[in-house]
């Protein structure tokens, strides 16, 4: 317990957006900061254009509006120099494993880039803090820093306050988080050798697999591909991973995925 144990360098993520979704959405700000092992840091933040219309309900949120990205560079133009940004560095942020990182994995994908970030320690501050209560980040930098968040919901400022409140919580001793990144990492979201997608929608079940969520939770696409397809073409047309949605493509198809042998 106590300080973060940087074996290689740690990039902390924040990024602002079009809406909430993280794979439909686009990016309009990011912020990526740079910790290296003996505590340099290095800076990269920058405004995007995102290619569609800024919704009122984001701009309310972070102030950005489609005036302030109309000269902003696209994402395509600035992903070689950000992938090599984040090439070898674990992965730290708030709320960034079910949000920033997906999202910036459908960015890079788009510039035919594969984004590789879950081999890597990737520490989230709300997934810590959720452990004890769920919160938002500007609660979070009171609680651990005594101050209020000043630059809520810009991505610099909401990324520098990730990394600072994640140093806080590793000096508390109460809060017992390990020294190192993959430890925080784990301790974030244990390891889970049957989950199948990042958002832990699909399961493993012996060889088939199952639903997590709704009201045909823990039964499997195989059967639900016979006695309710309705449910599995639903999914197609909503909000899932492209992770989901091609093995209910398969199933639908009647092509069923099959485990891999760890």
């Amino acid at each position: 317990m106590g300080a973060i144990a940087l074996e290689r360098p740690v990039v902390v993520i924040d990024l602002e957006t079009t809406g909430t979704s993280p794979y439909t959405d686009r990016i309009v700000e990011i912020a990526a900061v740079k910790v290296m092992p003996d505590g340099a840091e290095k800076c990269a933040v920058g405004r995007i254009n995102p290619g569609i219309p800024i919704p009122q309900e984001a701009t309310a949120i972070h102030g950005i509006t489609d005036a302030d990205v109309a000269k902003a560079k696209p994402f395509s133009e600035i992903a070689e120099k950000m992938e090599a940004f984040l090439d070898g560095c674990d992965l730290a942020g708030y709320n960034i494993k079910k949000f920033d990182l997906p999202l910036l994995e459908q960015e890079f994908a788009r510039c035919g880039i594969k984004f590789e970030w879950r081999s890597r320690a990737i520490m989230d501050t709300y997934l810590l803090w959720l452990r004890k209560a769920p919160r938002q980040l500007a609660d979070a930098v009171r609680t651990f820093l005594g101050r209020a968040h000043v630059g809520a919901h810009g991505a610099e400022a909401d990324a520098r306050a990730s990394w600072d409140i994640l140093k806080a919580m590793a000096d508390k001793q109460e809060w017992a988080i390990p020294s190192s990144p993959q430890g925080i990492s784990d301790l974030c979201d244990p390891p889970d050798p049957d989950r199948y997608d990042p958002d832990g929608k699909l399961r493993w079940k012996g060889g088939d697999l199952v639903l997590t969520f709704g009201k045909c939770s823990g039964r499997t696409l195989r059967e639900l591909s016979v006695s309710d397809r309705g449910l599995l073409e639903w999914i197609l047309g909503k909000d899932f991973s492209p992770k989901v949605k091609e093995a209910v493509r398969s199933v639908l198809q009647g092509r069923h995925p099959a485990r891999v042998p760890a």
